[in-house]
């Protein structure tokens, strides 16, 4: 959910018209995050345009240095079959220097369906500074990005409840909504976690104020 949020921080500056709502999928393997975008469509009403999102993370633990190469293995692999309703988000984690247009000549051989997002902090730099771009369908130029100020601009409510309709303008209405469980959101489980650790006792000793 992390490296998706970034990314989608990371597409609405390569175009303001890039704002998503973030779902967990919890029904299946894939995909790993689903997301929403709500568009303006005149006598149709609005439309919301699902994306399926695959992430995929370049680190050291790869034998080798080539992103194409770790593309091929992972997410665009043959064995794989993703269409165009699906983001494929490339976290790369390690100090990996190329050209975006090298990138992109050798993603367009491979033809994939799907959009390709390549992601990465920017090398030397505070730790909330990224670089991205897209190399499919579009190649873009690489923008540079800090999450904290991205955010200040991205203005979106941050939970919502949709429902079908036929209004034509987008607009949130304040309703009541269920807190979320931190072990659900987590994928935590709450029983083994408070069987290990007990609530109110205190597990290093019958004293709170001291060790045994």
């Amino acid at each position: 959910m992390f490296t998706v949020a970034v990314a989608l921080l990371g597409a609405y500056e390569l175009s303001s018209e890039n704002k998503y709502f973030l779902q967990i999928n919890r029904q299946s393997a894939s995909p790993d995050v689903m997301a929403g975008k709500q568009t303006e469509a005149g006598s149709k009403g609005i439309l919301l345009e699902m994306l399926q999102m695959e992430i995929t993370e370049f680190e050291e633990h790869f034998p080798g240095a080539d992103i194409i190469d770790f593309l091929k293995a992972t997410k665009l692999s043959l064995k794989k079959g993703y269409g165009d309703k699906t983001m494929i988000v490339c976290m790369v984690n390690r100090v990996l220097p190329f050209n975006h247009r090298d990138v992109a000549g050798k993603v367009n051989a491979l033809n994939p369906k799907s959009t390709i997002y390549i992601l990465g902090r920017s090398h030397g730099e505070d730790a909330a500074k990224f670089v991205i771009f897209s190399p499919f369908p579009k190649l873009t130029k690489p923008v540079k990005y800090d999450v904290f100020d991205t955010a200040k601009k991205y203005k979106l409510p941050p939970r919502i409840k949709l429902h079908r309709g036929s209004a034509k303008k987008i607009s949130y209405e304040a309703t009541h909504i269920e807190p979320e469980n931190v072990y659900d959101m987590f994928d935590i489980d709450q029983k083994k976690v408070e069987r290990k650790y007990k609530h109110g006792e205190n597990t290093l000793g019958k004293s709170p104020n001291r060790l045994s």
